[in-house]
């Protein structure tokens, strides 16, 4: 709930332009009042109709609606302060996500008299976040796979391996290693960027490094990193 509270409070502090909508109820009379924004955030004009709690309650989203419910009764029951999010369904048939705050004023019996709050319209809000997560998914999918074809290059040249293999022998040292395919492939990138010694080959250098990601195994023999390098470069 907390990122979802993040557009709720800024639309409340006049700092988005989330749609935000108050209401009221009066509990003796049962008479609502909507402003402007919530009769169109329900898919009506201003004033199109007299707002009650019978169409208050119908557009609610049938899955939502026993929590709906059972917020609204609380309240009307104790006049607790309440947060509630759930979908609502327009005039238009079109589903709308929305927070709703408020609380009940108790008059001098101890009994709920009044309801009043907000209903902000998260939808886009929830749009966005969820576009942001997916670029983010992509960036980061796209900066793994960059890492891996990194490292299979560097078995293809070292080892003199078809790519293929060199995507066996990183899955292989996954697999055995227990960590991530990308992770292996950091290590090794990482591993083999440190400038060259003079008594360790390229060959030997990468050989150690995936020895270090498996010590307690021998790569099974297709597989293996470990031929001799003829020449000492």
């Amino acid at each position: 709930m907390g990122n979802q509270l993040e557009p709720v409070l800024a639309a409340m502090a006049g700092g988005t332009a989330e749609p935000l909508g108050w209401f009221e109820y009066d509990v003796p009379s049962g008479a609502w009042s909507w402003s402007a924004s919530l009769f169109q955030m329900h898919g009506f004009e201003p004033g199109e109709i007299v707002p009650t709690t019978e169409i208050f309650v119908s557009h609610k989203h049938p899955q939502d609606r026993p929590h709906t419910d059972e917020v609204l009764a609380a309240v009307l029951e104790t006049g607790q302060p309440f947060c509630c999010r759930h979908r609502i369904i327009t005039s238009q048939q079109q589903v709308r996500t929305v927070v709703t705050i408020g609380r009940g004023e108790l008059d001098a019996d101890g009994r709920v008299r009044r309801v009043f709050g907000y209903f902000v319209d998260i939808t886009d809000a929830g749009r966005r976040a969820l576009a942001e997560e997916i670029q983010d998914a992509v960036e980061k999918s796209a900066a793994t796979r960059a890492v891996i074809e990194q490292a299979k290059g560097a078995l293809m040249v070292v080892q003199g391996l078809s790519a293929d293999d060199a995507f066996a022998v990183l899955r292989w040292h996954s697999s055995h290693a227990n960590r991530k395919l990308r992770d292996i492939a950091t290590f090794l990138t990482e591993g083999m960027s440190v400038p060259q010694t003079p008594d360790e080959t390229p060959n030997q250098r990468i050989g150690r490094l995936l020895a270090a990601v498996v010590p307690q195994f021998d790569a099974p023999r297709e597989l293996s990193v470990g031929r001799t390098d003829p020449s000492p470069g």
